[in-house]
């Protein structure tokens, strides 16, 4: 390794964990060189930010669900998301502020790899989520919402480095994905609404 490598403080060398949503046609190189440049405004921000004296993120939220709840409990934990951060009749109006508000997670719109469309990530006190920007605003309102449970449950259900969503998946990474769905749908379309 270069000495940059160890002693920039704008990159992010081997602190951040990252989940890609991708097609199943995206190499892992180009996730490899996607991850190494979010990392390097995920870290540029860190570091920004602590300048201007932002304290560091050090209580998170979690949801406490694991691969055994139901979908009704997710579905559950989603209206209750709505109910607790207030996110009216228009969820996805507000569920990008509310998730840097109440949450304190940097939501980043930014131009990513063809056939990614969506990302999070996890560093030492700070999460983050990435959208494709050029991504139809439908879609960027389920990532946004579906990379929230992927964060509020990290450590309950580790995500697998990237969710090829357009193959059929089975097993434990089909629950937590349809539980992830299910979260994102009350999220987004709260049952009072």
């Amino acid at each position: 390794m270069d000495l940059d490598y160890f002693t920039d403080a704008f990159r992010l060398a081997g602190e951040g964990q990252f989940w890609f949503r991708t097609s199943a046609d995206v190499p892992g190189s180009v996730l490899d060189d996607f991850e190494d440049q979010a990392g390097r405004w995920i870290a540029m921000y860190r570091e920004l930010s602590l300048e201007q004296g932002e304290e560091q993120r050090w209580l998170e939220h979690k949801l406490a669900l694991t691969a055994k709840s139901s979908f009704e409990d997710a579905h559950a934990a989603g209206e209750s998301v709505v109910d607790r951060w207030q996110l009216g009749a228009c969820p996805a109006a507000t569920l990008r502020s509310a998730m840097e508000t109440h949450a304190s997670i940097l939501v980043l719109d930014v131009d990513t790899p063809r056939g990614v469309s969506g990302a999070a990530s996890r560093i030492p006190g700070l999460n983050c989520v990435l959208i494709n920007r050029k991504d139809p605003e439908r879609r960027r309102n389920f990532d946004l919402a579906h990379e929230l449970f992927h964060l509020l449950t990290w450590d309950t259900m580790p995500p697998e480095r990237a969710e090829h969503v357009d193959v059929p998946r089975d097993g434990k990474g089909w629950r937590v994905e349809r539980l992830a769905e299910n979260f994102a749908a009350a999220v987004l379309m709260p049952e009072a609404e």
